[in-house]
């Protein structure tokens, strides 16, 4: 009687090991691909147009993602450029987004690196992930260079914002995102077009 009482408590010691091993992985999810209206800023908008100008959002073709040092999928260069037509939408930068045909400046926002490093080494508890991008403007008839620029932001987070550390890396992704889309619409929205 004794020996079938262990063998229950060790069955119920190995199912609630399992249950719990269950539970965490499907907690962690799979990875997470940063999400384009999780990079648009919410402190920029604007009630007036700053250029009385049409403009077209893209990326350069050819630029390839130099380093990806981290887990999980990687920001998409689509996704980059969608958060930067809606950031520009919102902020009113411009008058209108037009087709590149149509439009009368062309902005080439290009993200060519990322990294992430781990502030908390100890536990793993904070992550810092840096976005390079370059950003062009150009006018749309000539092709001529008005704006160029390589600009690095970080983006931070931590347990607070996720227990999970994929989620934890695709939140700080999207921080150095949005933080690299502010950097480059205020040197942008400098400029005298």
């Amino acid at each position: 009687m004794k020996e079938r009482k262990a063998n229950l408590t060790g069955n119920r010691t190995a199912i609630l090991a399992l249950a719990f091993f269950v539970a965490a992985m499907a907690g962690s999810g799979c990875a997470m691909t940063p999400r384009a209206v999780e990079m648009v800023p919410e402190e920029i908008s604007a009630e007036t147009v700053r250029f009385p100008y049409t403009l077209s959002v893209g990326s350069e073709e050819g630029i390839q993602l130099l380093a990806s040092r981290g887990m999980g999928k990687e920001l998409r260069q689509e996704d980059f450029v969608e958060a930067v037509r809606l950031s520009v939408s919102k902020r009113r930068l411009f008058s209108e987004i037009a087709s590149q045909e149509e439009a009368d400046y062309l902005l080439l926002a290009s993200v060519y690196d990322m990294s992430l490093n781990v502030v908390d080494k100890v536990m793993g508890y904070a992550l810092e992930y840096t976005v390079t991008a370059r950003w062009r403007l150009l006018d749309a008839e000539t092709g001529e260079e008005l704006f160029c620029e390589d600009i690095r932001t970080p983006g931070f987070a931590s347990i607070g914002d996720a227990f999970n550390g994929v989620t934890r890396n695709t939140i700080a992704r999207e921080r150095a995102a949005r933080n690299n889309i502010v950097e480059g619409l205020e040197k942008i929205s400098a400029l005298d077009l």
